[in-house]
């Protein structure tokens, strides 16, 4: 299966807000290691903040959007903390957010 990651274009915002909400609330019903909350992050709103930024990507097979992340040099957090065996500095490495597949694609190889 061939997938393509692009950063997500603006008519596919309305896509990834449904992925958002239908892993959310799968996950709700299962094992939530992430502790989303449908409805709440990640959703639509906190898509179309990505989007504005430029930092939300999207991942397609067959045209179908089954994964959405957003990509950006922004920690969330104290990453000097960490017990880290290689040291980058700040501002020189990127993180993945919201990172969130659709469950029929799950094992796939679309995180990869």
């Amino acid at each position: 299966m061939k997938f393509d990651v692009n950063k997500c274009e603006y008519d596919d915002l309305t896509t990834v807000g449904k992925l958002y909400d239908t892993v959310t609330e799968y996950l709700e019903n299962h094992v939530n290691y992430p502790k989303w909350v449908h409805g709440e992050y990640p959703s639509l709103s906190s898509a179309q903040v990505a989007y504005n930024n430029g930092n939300l990507y999207t991942v397609k097979t067959g045209g179908k959007v089954v994964c959405a992340f957003v990509l950006n040099d922004d920690p969330q957090g104290d990453y000097s903390v960490g017990d880290w065996q290689v040291y980058i500095p700040e501002g020189e490495y990127m993180v993945i957010h919201s990172l969130a597949v659709l469950d029929e694609y799950s094992g796939r190889g679309v995180g990869q």
